[in-house]
């Protein structure tokens, strides 16, 4: 399974930041992508193991995402 966030970088604030809707509408299908099981998307069950750690992956990100390197301007 893969689980999938969105990851913003603004030009204007020099700044990553994630994107919130990520967890409600951006992939429409959902955040969790599996190819061996058909459409492939689909969002965790709320209680379940792959919510859990849905959340834990969303957090480390998040706890990250302050030190991301800001790219070299041209």
């Amino acid at each position: 399974m893969q689980y999938h966030y969105m990851l913003m970088y603004d030009d204007a604030t020099k700044m990553w930041s994630i994107d919130n809707d990520t967890l409600r509408s951006v992939l429409t299908d959902g955040t969790i992508y599996d190819k061996n099981v058909f459409p492939g998307w689909s969002w965790p069950e709320e209680g379940s193991p792959e919510e859990e750690l849905d959340w834990e992956l969303y957090q480390v990100l998040q706890s990250i995402v302050s030190i991301i390197p800001v790219p070299q301007e041209a």
